[in-house]
């Protein structure tokens, strides 16, 4: 691994043990569905506050992006920071380039739409876990990210649920 990533690694883990986990806002479900069947493929409780890391493969400059999301009350997602190994991928975001690892942003998403591909190596990692999301569904070229309500089937011990 290179310094980069190992500096990337740092922080995320920084920010998954930084996260408190007693706080408001329980009873909310990450998932990750298929947008055309509404198919739940994985989903684990979550918290207003929490924060998840995406990463993936930039398609242009072929460079790994983490972007750090925290989990707001109103079931959006705030984006609060990236970091890139290729400052021209800062453009994609409209950012110069810059000498700090995370780079600050306040963006919001209801959702979080992935394009899935065998190159954008779609990782979503959360308190330790990483879920490689080319395999849920390798046939669905693309996927959502969601906050809702828990489901009747969500297991009691907080695990991953696949319902495929």
């Amino acid at each position: 691994m290179g310094r980069g990533g190992l500096s990337a690694a740092v922080i995320c883990t920084i920010l998954f043990v930084a996260t408190p986990l007693s706080r408001a806002g329980e009873g909310l479900v990450l998932r990750v569905v298929t947008p055309t069947a509404a198919k739940v493929l994985w989903e684990k409780p979550v918290r207003s506050g929490d924060r998840l890391i995406l990463s993936h493969r930039n398609s242009v400059f072929g460079a790994t992006v983490w972007e750090c999301l925290r989990i707001e009350e109103n079931r959006t997602f705030q984006l609060i920071g990236v970091r890139t190994e290729r400052p021209a991928v800062l453009e994609y975001y409209g950012l110069e380039a810059s000498q700090k690892d995370w780079i600050p942003l306040d963006r919001r998403f209801k959702t979080l739409k992935i394009l899935v591909s065998p190159t954008s190596a779609f990782i979503l990692a959360y308190l330790g876990e990483q879920l490689d999301l080319s395999t849920l569904a390798p046939e669905e070229i693309s996927l959502e990210i969601e906050l809702q309500s828990p489901s009747r089937n969500m297991d009691p011990n907080h695990a991953p649920v696949s319902t495929r």
